[in-house]
């Protein structure tokens, strides 16, 4: 399968919807949502539901390679996505040039594929903040939204 084809599995066994769903399991089983203890002020705050809690979710997309399911590939089709930089400084340029070991077409497509993934994980923020809503939370919770890097995708030639 090339880094450029749509992932055969169905969008709910993505590598995401597995990370996504475990993560809002555990939301829902937080310190508040079990049987309180036996100490008089830890009972008064689980009644409350209001333990501080922590809970970190690590999505492995946008990772290579940039599988994106068949439903997501089909809206990215009709996507305008522009050329990587190197070969948007060449007005006309092949779109079978190459850009780093790839082509300008299958460079594009990374970019797409990229994009759709960010757009699922923006999918799941928005999950779990309806959750959050949901259980009366929050207005309490601090989230917070890091990423590892970002990829090059055709600029400067670069694709790794």
């Amino acid at each position: 399968m090339g880094l450029c084809q749509p992932s055969p599995l169905p969008d709910r066994l993505s590598e995401d919807a597995f990370v996504g769903a475990n993560g809002i399991a555990l939301l829902r089983r937080r310190p508040g949502q079990q049987p309180p203890p036996t100490t008089s002020n830890a009972h008064h705050q689980r009644a409350e539901g209001r333990i501080p809690f922590f809970l970190q979710v690590n999505f492995p997309s946008p990772h290579p390679p940039f599988l994106v399911s068949s439903c997501v590939a089909k809206t990215l089709e009709t996507r305008q996505f522009g050329a990587p930089l190197t070969i948007r400084r060449e007005q006309g340029s092949d779109p079978e040039e190459t850009v780093g070991r790839t082509t300008a077409r299958a460079a594009r497509q990374w970019r797409l594929n990229y994009g759709g993934l960010i757009e699922g994980i923006d999918e799941w923020v928005g999950v779990y903040v309806n959750e959050l809503k949901r259980t009366g939370i929050l207005d309490e919770t601090l989230i917070c939204f890091t990423a590892d890097h970002g990829d090059m995708l055709g600029d400067f030639a670069r694709c790794e």
